[in-house]
């Protein structure tokens, strides 16, 4: 399964948005968590470590959680950096 259809999954199964808003979801879900665009053609055994995460948290972002809670520290966590949450 490339990383595309483990974050479009969450999506589909909700029926949130058409085709092409969940794709531009998935964009944008990856530009968040700092991957380039092209790693939604990947397959997890082709990311890093760190990577792999990124796409976790990507996917944990999705359905746009009021609340994520992290089992570590993420360094890369700064306040410039964090998600922005909205009320």
């Amino acid at each position: 399964m490339r990383a595309d259809t483990i974050l479009h999954e969450p999506l589909a199964a909700q029926g949130i948005g058409s085709r092409r808003d969940q794709r531009a979801r998935v964009d944008e879900l990856l530009d968040q968590v700092g991957l380039p665009r092209s790693a939604a053609d990947r397959y997890p055994h082709e990311f890093s470590g760190g990577q792999r995460q990124r796409v976790g948290l990507a996917r944990a972002l999705t359905l746009s959680p009021k609340l994520i809670v992290p089992t570590s520290w993420c360094p890369r966590w700064t306040s410039r950096s964090r998600p922005r949450c909205s009320t």
